[in-house]
């Protein structure tokens, strides 16, 4: 049995959240190559470094990464392994498609947090769910 022995865990998904795929050809140079484990297709994507950015930060604050995608364990570890981010992620996983539980998740999981691509640190505008 694996025990995760925290109680500060951060969860971040893949797709349009450490990735973008609507802004691609928006800065070439940002774009990013990642090999699709699935065909071995090379995909490029664009970073979103604002939530890169957070993972780093709640890394480095102590808390416990977990990364995961509704695409997969092998997709979410490739895009982990592209961004470079391996040193503070924890866990990989693919994202739960069934919880069992007696409370709906919007009563336990906590905030959702979700900052748009062109967020900058200090400022305080993110998407939050009401």
């Amino acid at each position: 049995m694996n025990v995760i022995e925290s109680e500060f865990l951060v969860f971040f998904d893949v797709d349009d959240t450490l990735i973008l795929w609507d802004s691609i050809f928006n800065n070439p140079q940002d774009q990013v190559w990642i090999t699709d484990p699935y065909d071995g297709a090379k995909v490029g994507v664009t970073p979103h470094h604002a939530h890169i950015k957070l993972l780093q930060n709640y890394h480095a604050r102590g808390a416990t990464i977990v990364v995961w995608s509704q695409n997969g364990y092998s997709w979410a570890k490739s895009v982990v392994q592209a961004l470079k981010l391996e040193p503070h992620v924890h866990l990989i996983m693919s994202k739960p498609r069934i919880y069992v539980d007696d409370l709906p998740s919007k009563e336990w999981m906590g905030e959702h947090m979700y900052l748009p691509k062109d967020h900058h640190f200090g400022s305080s505008s993110y998407v939050k769910e009401e």
